[in-house]
C-alpha cells in the first residue's frame, strides 16, 4: 500500500510539474500585442508623426538607447523643420524600433524628446498604405523651408534700393 501511495504522490507530483513548466507562450522582455492600435488612436496620443529618411543612427551603448535622425519628407502633426531626431532603445530587449540607415518610414513619436518604440505603428512608408488612407496625405515638408521669407526680403530690399537710389 505504501508503494502504491508513494508512485500515486510521485505520478500526480510529475503531471503538476509538467503542466506548470509546458507552455505554448514565449515571453519576451518586450512584447507586442498581436493587433496593435488603430492609426486614428496612435496619431491621438502622438506628438510627431511624420515620414522621413533616416540619415544617422547614433548609438549610445552606456545608455542602451540610439538616436535616429530623420531628412523630413512629410508632416501630419508636430514636426516644422525638415530634419527631427527621434530616441529609440537600443535593441530588441528594450522595445527598441529596428531602424535602417536610407530608409524611409512612417513614425508615430511622443514626448520630448520625441521617442518611439517597437510596438508602435512605425513602420516602412512603402508598407503604410492602411494608415495613409486614415491620416491624409499630410503636409510635405519644402527642400529649404526658408525660401519663401528670403525671397520676400530680397524683392522688399530691392523696392527699398531702387527707391533711394530715384531719390539721388
Amino acid at each position: 500500500m505504501k508503494i502504491l501511495h508513494f508512485s500515486i504522490t510521485v505520478f500526480l507530483f510529475s503531471v503538476i510539474m509538467f503542466m506548470a513548466s509546458y507552455t505554448d507562450q514565449y515571453a519576451y522582455a518586450c512584447s507586442c500585442a498581436a493587433q496593435g492600435p488603430r492609426p486614428s488612436e496612435v496619431f491621438g496620443k502622438s506628438t510627431a508623426v511624420f515620414s522621413g529618411e533616416v540619415i544617422e543612427i547614433d548609438k549610445n551603448d552606456s545608455s542602451n538607447i540610439k538616436t535616429v535622425k530623420f531628412d523630413v519628407q512629410r508632416v501630419w502633426k508636430g514636426v516644422s523643420g525638415n530634419q527631427t531626431t527621434v530616441v529609440t532603445g537600443s535593441g530588441d530587449a528594450n522595445c527598441g524600433y529596428p531602424f535602417v540607415m536610407n530608409e524611409t518610414y512612417l513614425v508615430y513619436a511622443e514626448g520630448n524628446p520625441l521617442y518611439t518604440q517597437s510596438c508602435g505603428r512605425n513602420t516602412l512608408f512603402a508598407d503604410s498604405y492602411d494608415d495613409l488612407r486614415v491620416l491624409g496625405p499630410g503636409t510635405e515638408v519644402p527642400e529649404f523651408p526658408f525660401a519663401i521669407p528670403i525671397l520676400l526680403v530680397s524683392i522688399a530690399s530691392l523696392i527699398v534700393f531702387y527707391r533711394t537710389q530715384i531719390r539721388k
